[in-house]
């Protein structure tokens, strides 16, 4: 999306969002998941803006949906067009599990009046497991005709994704498995953490790829981590947009992690810890003090 194009819809979207009384954090021009971060009376919002949905890959997907857990906010994408055409309105559908809409509806979507979210206009294109599609059917004793049949998807398709070639449309996809009774979807993989061994024993952090933050965890508080290895530019606005989150949620304690060094610091007002001092942590009540007291 060039970013004359998404920079105008961000400032569209802001301009809805203070229209509607949200206050909101721009993520600015660092890669990420999300643009915006809304907020209105607990009511918090994470917003993706792209020029054409289906630009929205599912690695973005998985992350904003795991950030909006995280945040306890709704995960919106908002676009102008899908396919090349322009987005219908008031019309939603889901990829990858995050609700898509367009530009147009988003004021529907604060004021609570929402959009229709259409399974049919889904259109969403996913991983199918071939070899376990062709087990299950074979095991029911079926041939692809029959199951074409019973199933009312072409016997070509079922082919393609039997033998791997194609992907399956989200529709097909969920009849083949009401069918069957189990799942098919490749895509269906679970995140795994890899900063468990990060922080104290008794908090788990896991990862984040396309954020602001390298890890995320929470318990009593929020806590967001970012590996002080990028150049100092990105990390002076990764940085910029940390000290907006802390100024914004009470609750929210971000800071960096560095491989060595003296247990020490800030960056822009953002706490420096070394990784060591985190694996020595054994509580929350540690990493919040080493945080808070920086």
């Amino acid at each position: 999306m060039p970013s004359v194009l998404r920079n105008r819809l961000i400032s569209s979207i802001s301009r809805v969002l203070e229209s509607h009384g949200f206050s909101y954090i721009s993520v600015g021009s660092m890669h990420s998941c999300f643009d915006l971060i809304a907020e209105k009376r607990g009511s918090k919002f994470l917003i993706k803006a792209v020029a054409d949905i289906d630009s929205v890959n599912k690695s973005d997907a998985d992350d904003l949906i795991k950030l909006a857990g995280f945040f306890n906010a709704y995960a919106y994408v908002v676009g102008n067009r899908r396919k090349g055409m322009p987005f219908p309105k008031g019309i939603g559908f889901r990829r990858y599990g995050v609700t898509c809409i367009g530009a147009a509806d988003l004021e529907n979507v604060l004021d609570g009046s929402g959009v229709v979210i259409s399974e049919k206009f889904s259109g969403v294109s996913i991983s199918i497991s071939g070899s376990e599609l062709r087990y299950l059917r074979r095991l029911s004793g079926i041939s692809i005709r029959e199951l074409s049949s019973m199933v009312d998807i072409s016997k070509e398709s079922i082919e393609r994704y039997e033998s791997g070639s194609g992907k399956a449309h989200s529709a097909n996809l969920r009849k083949l498995e009401k069918f069957f009774g189990g799942k098919l979807s490749e895509d269906a993989i679970p995140v795994q953490a890899k900063f468990s061994d990060r922080g104290a024993h008794s908090i788990h952090f896991s990862n984040v790829g396309n954020a602001p933050f390298d890890a995320i965890a929470r318990k009593r508080f929020r806590y967001e981590a970012k590996e002080k290895s990028a150049s100092m530019h990105t990390m002076y606005k990764v940085a910029s947009f940390y000290s907006k989150v802390t100024e914004a949620f009470d609750e929210d304690h971000p800071f960096f992690i560095v491989s060595k060094g003296s247990h020490g610091g800030k960056l822009k007002g953002i706490p420096i810890l070394t990784r060591e001092s985190l694996r020595n942590m054994t509580d929350e009540d540690e990493l919040l003090n080493a945080v808070t007291k920086k």
